[in-house]
């Protein structure tokens, strides 16, 4: 469990066999049950996690992503949240961890912000 994600997406992309991504908001369905859920589908044979960056406003999401953005955001997640959730995942399961968000939150906390984030994975 110590390859960077990075080389972790590359491996499970690179599979001929059909891969498990799965996708799941920070914070959802609470906070702290959030990574207890990702290692489950890690487990379970999830090759790629995709953990969403709860957002105000979701324009292109449907209503079920909505509500669980919603949902996490009420409940207090906020970015740091979302980051810690990742570095533990990737931390503790063999699964390629990425961040799905909207460029909003990259362009409030800058381009280099979002590259600390890549590179700080175990």
């Amino acid at each position: 469990m110590t390859r960077p994600t990075p080389d972790r997406l590359t491996a499970a992309l690179s599979h001929t066999d059909p891969a498990l991504g799965v996708f799941l908001p920070a914070g959802f369905p609470a906070p702290g049950l959030d990574l207890e859920a990702l290692q489950a589908f890690a487990a379970a044979g999830a090759r790629v996690l995709e953990v969403g960056l709860p957002y105000s406003d979701p324009s292109l999401d449907g209503p079920a992503i909505t509500t669980a953005y919603q949902h996490a955001l009420r409940h207090g997640t906020r970015i740091a949240d979302v980051l810690a959730t990742v570095r533990r995942a990737a931390a503790t399961t063999d699964a390629a961890v990425v961040v799905m968000t909207y460029y909003n939150p990259v362009y409030r906390y800058g381009v280099d912000y979002a590259k600390e984030v890549q590179v700080s994975q175990p």
